[in-house]
């Protein structure tokens, strides 16, 4: 990639289904600054969520026909209490290739274009349609910067 930006990976893991109390909106390419926002909200609110699994942000993707649905949130053991205009996502156990960002988050569409343009046409698997997950527990949102694992949900072609 560039010299402040590698992308490691993939490594294959299979991840335990979860559950992710957030912020989301449908985004599309006119909206994609409404992922800024979902985020924007997850971090003002960030102390009103209750029952977490763990402390990390996740942001959850969901592809529909034209656009896409994204969720910035949390993992929680339970969605009975959840912060006024929230949303859950159930996300199920899948098999997942694990790709390692690691440097500045402006360089995101590159990571993603590498990923879907480059190595997934050319190895032996397929996306399965299931969420796609971001998780941020190594990313430091005060530097806009750090390591973040893209969680592509992955099944052989």
């Amino acid at each position: 990639m560039t010299e402040n930006h590698t992308v490691t990976g993939p490594v294959f893991k299979t991840m335990p289904s979860m559950t992710i109390v957030g912020y989301k909106n449908i985004i599309t390419e006119e909206t994609r600054y409404l992922i800024q926002e979902c985020w924007r909200l997850f971090n003002e609110n960030a102390s009103a969520f209750e029952n977490l699994e763990n402390p990390y942000p996740w942001g959850v993707s969901l592809m529909l026909a034209r656009n896409f649905e994204y969720m910035a949130g949390v993992q929680v053991t339970q969605t009975e209490k959840r912060p006024d205009g929230t949303d859950c996502v159930e996300v199920p156990e899948a098999e997942y290739a694990v790709f390692t960002q690691n440097g500045p988050l402006d360089h995101f569409p590159k990571t993603m274009d590498y990923i879907f343009n480059t190595w997934m046409p050319e190895s032996e698997y397929r996306h399965t349609g299931t969420p796609e997950l971001e998780n941020y527990e190594r990313f430091n949102p005060e530097k806009m910067e750090g390591e973040v694992d893209i969680c592509i949900p992955v099944r052989p072609k």
